[in-house]
């Protein structure tokens, strides 16, 4: 179901977002409010160009109806993207159409509306908007950016794979005469695609690239989901040793590879809503020569860290 962010009592919280109220004692406890959030000195704060609340209220629908034309809505009766590729994968696989009768499919059904619960963050009872409410919604706002990001992502490798089978389907010819069931297996995508990793993962260890880019990437692809990664659990681990026993601190574990960033105790939640900026310090992989492009993304000996 659909869900949306509670709006009771939010004439005086807009009312303060537009600047109704500019009095010295307003300012005061403005000041005040920052102060309590860790800001010392508002000046420094980045100004507020939109209403944060209605720019939450498009980027919402717009991340729920995208969610709902990839992965279907049951209330609209449709199969979405996801629902059709499966579907016509499954006839290529069948009999009728030349297949084995057999389908491993990858695709993870990653779904924004499991992932996001009704909040007002406080604000019924709120009766202006404090700097530590503002910068709830904000976080919200980074992380329905970082959804629409996902989701447009899927959308064009969903759309790309689905042509591609429907053109396939079109060239073959049909024997009706030919059992149509399909045996479905899952499998994870990352164990299917890791030529296509290891192509991906070579562009991206640079130092100092951010690790929300690199966790967009991963659920753009379907390479992980966001029900693989615990919200509120730590993301890397403490101390990491590599094939000289040398130590690197908040390492991520992916696919063969292992990823130090600058930050410990990083969280799911916390890294896609900005408030966590964690940047890669060192990465290798144990198996290099199996990496294209290796020399330019793991000069240094295999299972060592680089750079």
């Amino acid at each position: 179901m659909t869900k949306y962010l509670c709006v009771p009592a939010l004439i005086n919280i807009l009312c303060f977002m537009l600047g109704c109220s500019s009095g010295p004692g307003h300012k005061a406890e403005l000041d005040q409010d920052y102060a309590s959030a860790g800001i010392q000195n508002i000046q420094n704060f980045p100004p507020i160009k939109t209403n944060p609340y209605s720019q939450l209220r498009k980027l919402q629908d717009e991340v729920f109806a995208l969610d709902d034309y990839l992965y279907g809505s049951e209330k609209l009766g449709s199969l979405g993207l996801y629902g059709e590729l499966k579907t016509c994968q499954q006839k290529l696989a069948s009999a009728p159409y030349g297949g084995s009768g057999k389908l491993q499919w990858s695709e993870p059904l990653d779904r924004i509306h499991e992932e996001e619960e009704v909040t007002g963050f406080g604000m019924e009872a709120a009766p202006s908007l404090t700097a530590l409410q503002l910068r709830e919604i904000e976080a919200r706002v980074r992380r329905f950016e970082f959804y629409r990001r996902i989701l447009r992502a899927r959308q064009t490798d969903l759309s790309k794979a689905l042509q591609n089978c429907k053109d396939e389907l079109s060239a073959r010819p049909y024997n009706s005469s030919s059992p149509p069931e399909v045996q479905v297996e899952s499998l994870e995508k990352v164990n299917l695609q890791r030529s296509q990793i290891a192509d991906f993962m070579c562009s991206y260890v640079k130092k100092g690239t951010l690790m929300s880019e690199f966790l967009a990437e991963l659920f753009g692809h379907g390479w992980l989901a966001l029900t693989d990664l615990p919200r509120d659990g730590n993301l890397v681990a403490a101390e990491v040793r590599d094939k000289a026993g040398k130590p690197r601190s908040n390492v991520f574990l992916f696919s063969g590879w292992k990823l130090a960033f600058d930050k410990p105790n990083l969280k799911l939640g916390d890294v896609i809503d900005g408030r966590q900026i964690a940047r890669l310090t060192a990465w290798t992989h144990a198996n290099k020569e199996s990496i294209p492009g290796r020399e330019q993304c793991l000069p240094n000996e295999a299972g060592k860290w680089n750079p």
